[in-house]
């Protein structure tokens, strides 16, 4: 089993509401699943298979 973790974050001024992050894996893996855990008001959609296209909302972490 191959695994990495992808980390994102706003730098402020502002929330980054209906940001795309997006992924593509290479073609050599096959049958690629992920999960995805929003903290800290932070937002996304739980899992989902192949590459990732997703819309997340990520809190400013610039003025915490």
């Amino acid at each position: 089993m191959l695994s990495y973790t992808i980390v994102t974050a706003s730098a402020g001024p502002n929330d980054a509401v209906a940001a795309t992050l997006a992924d593509a894996f290479p073609a050599e893996l096959s049958g690629v699943s992920w999960t995805c855990v929003g903290t800290d008001r932070g937002s996304c959609t739980p899992s989902g298979t192949g590459d990732i296209t997703d819309t997340v909302d990520l809190p400013d972490y610039a003025s915490g």
